[in-house]
C-alpha cells in the first residue's frame, strides 16, 4: 500500500498567474478557448475580468497544469485567496475538460465572490448564489440588458458544494441584502436551495427574543421554517386580520391562474394586491416579533427556463436558437429574386 501524499494548504505562490486584460486583444485570445464553448461573450468577460485568471502550476515531474481559475476567498476577508475553482484543465485521460478545486483549497469556507462594480460584500443589496462561476457569468449575460443594477450585485459560487461555514460566512455579512438562490434545478441544486433557505430562516429567528406574548407563536414555526410559518391564529387580532387579507388575495391568484379564463393583466393586478397584502402582514409581523427590517433577510428562488437545469444550459440553448434562426432566414438577395421572378427555388 502506497503511503498517502500529504496535501498542503493552498499556496497561490506555487502558480504562475495570467490576468485578463480588457485592453489587450492578444491576452484575451488566450482566454477564448475556456469561454467560447460556454457561450460567455467578451462583454461578460470584461465585467468579471478581475475575478478569473489563467493559472499554471509546475509539477515535480516537469509537467505544467494550465486551467481557467476563479479565486476563492473568505467572506470576512475577501483579499485573502484560499483556493481556486478550476475549469478547463485537461483530464488525465485526455477526455472532457475538468472542473474541480485546486489542491489544498479551503472548500469548507472559501467561495468565489465577485461584483462587476466592485461592490463590497457587506454593502451589497443583492447576493446571487450559484454552484459554479460559469453559471454566475451566464446568469449575468442573460439578464444584464434587462437589469442595469446587476453590475452592483455580488455573485457567489460555492464551487460545486455548499457548506454550513460558507452559508454562515456570507449571511453574517449580508443580512440586509436580498438573497437570490440560483442553484441548479437537479437534485443537488434543490438540496442546496433547501439548506440555504433553512439557514436564512435560522439566522433571522436567532435575532428574536421569545417573550411570553411571542412564545406560543414561535413554537409553532416548523423546524427550518420562516417567521411567517407559524399558526396565524396565535397572533394578535390586527395582525391576524392582515394575514387573512393576504391569504384571501393569494387564494384568488391561485384560482385565476388555474381557471384559464382570466386575462394576464388581471392576474398581474391581483398578484400586485397579494404582494401588497403580504408586505403589510410581514411589516406587522416584524413589529410583533421585535425584529428590525435590516435583520429580516429576504430571498427569492431564481430558476433557469425548463428544460435547462442550469444557467449555462439556458445561455447555450438561446445561442443555438438564435443561430438556427439566422441560418433559416431567407437571404435578402434570394427574397428579392423571388419577388421579381414570381417563383421560389
Amino acid at each position: 500500500v502506497q503511503p498517502q501524499r500529504e496535501i498542503r494548504p493552498f499556496d497561490i505562490t506555487e502558480y504562475d498567474i495570467q490576468k485578463f486584460d480588457p485592453k489587450d486583444r492578444e491576452v484575451q485570445k488566450k482566454f477564448a478557448p475556456y469561454f467560447k464553448h460556454r457561450g460567455i461573450d467578451l462583454g461578460t468577460q470584461h465585467a468579471f475580468y478581475r475575478d478569473f485568471c489563467l493559472a499554471t502550476r509546475h509539477c515535480e515531474d516537469g509537467h505544467r497544469d494550465i486551467c481557467l481559475a476563479f479565486p476563492m476567498a473568505l467572506p470576512q476577508n475577501t483579499d485573502r485567496i484560499v483556493g481556486f475553482e478550476e475549469c478547463g484543465r485537461a483530464r488525465l485521460d485526455g477526455q472532457d475538460s475538468y472542473k474541480g478545486m485546486a489542491e489544498g483549497s479551503n472548500t469548507d469556507e472559501g467561495l468565489w465572490i465577485a461584483s462587476p462594480a466592485r461592490t463590497p460584500l457587506a454593502e451589497a443589496k443583492h447576493i446571487y448564489w450559484f454552484g459554479s462561476a460559469y453559471d454566475a457569468m451566464a446568469f449575468y449575460q442573460l439578464h444584464r440588458a434587462q437589469n442595469q443594477e446587476l453590475r452592483k450585485a455580488v455573485f457567489i459560487s460555492t464551487g460545486g458544494d455548499l457548506t454550513e461555514k460558507q452559508m454562515r460566512g456570507v449571511l453574517e455579512q449580508t443580512i440586509p441584502a436580498r438573497q437570490h438562490i440560483c442553484f441548479d434545478t437537479d437534485a443537488a441544486g434543490r438540496e442546496f436551495t433547501d439548506n440555504l433557505k433553512k439557514e436564512i430562516h435560522r439566522i433571522v429567528k436567532s435575532g428574536i427574543e421569545s417573550t411570553p406574548e411571542r412564545k406560543a407563536y414561535l413554537e409553532t414555526i416548523p423546524a427550518g421554517g420562516g417567521i411567517d410559518g407559524g399558526n396565524a391564529d396565535l397572533l394578535p387580532d390586527t395582525l391576524r386580520s392582515c394575514y387573512g387579507k393576504y391569504e384571501a388575495a393569494w387564494e384568488e391568484v391561485m384560482s385565476m391562474r388555474s381557471s384559464g379564463l382570466c386575462h394576464p393583466d388581471d392576474i398581474k393586478e391581483q398578484e400586485s394586491l397579494m404582494n401588497r397584502q403580504y408586505r403589510d402582514f410581514r411589516n406587522g409581523l416584524r413589529d410583533f416579533l421585535g425584529l428590525d427590517e435590516k435583520d429580516d433577510t429576504r430571498f427569492v428562488r431564481e430558476e433557469p427556463k425548463a428544460p435547462c437545469k442550469d444557467w449555462n444550459d439556458e445561455l447555450l440553448a438561446g445561442i443555438r436558437q438564435e443561430t438556427s434562426a439566422r441560418e433559416n432566414r431567407p437571404r435578402e438577395e434570394d427574397t428579392e429574386q423571388e419577388r421579381k421572378t414570381g417563383f421560389h427555388r
